[in-house]
């Protein structure tokens, strides 16, 4: 009579054991899975904020620009380098000389 109730007692331990086995690896697994999800959700939120900071920067280098290339500007900066009005035509581009040399008038 032990026969048989071994015989029942290890076809119902071999899919126990089976099953055990399957849903540890599992756990593990998504325990696993979990941690590499966290630390790329960590990660892309630094990029975010770095894709951010640099954004801010862009257009602040955007605004500069404009700024700094705006008809205003340009006159502001060559009138500060010496550079004068032209009241007459220019007629040729002396680029023989250092620095060339424009002349406004025939000689």
């Amino acid at each position: 009579m032990l026969k048989p109730c071994k015989k029942i007692k290890s076809k119902i331990c071999f899919p126990l054991l089976v099953s055990s086995i399957i849903f540890s690896l599992t756990f593990v697994g998504r325990i696993y899975v979990s941690g590499k999800m966290v630390q790329e959700n960590m990660r892309l939120k630094e990029i975010s904020s770095k894709k951010i900071e640099l954004e801010k920067e862009v257009s602040r280098l955007r605004y500069d620009d404009i700024k700094l290339s705006s008809l205003e500007s340009v006159k502001e900066r060559s009138v500060m380098l010496g550079f004068v009005p032209m009241n007459t035509q220019l007629l040729t581009l002396d680029i023989t000389q250092s620095p060339p040399l424009a002349l406004n008038s025939i000689r």
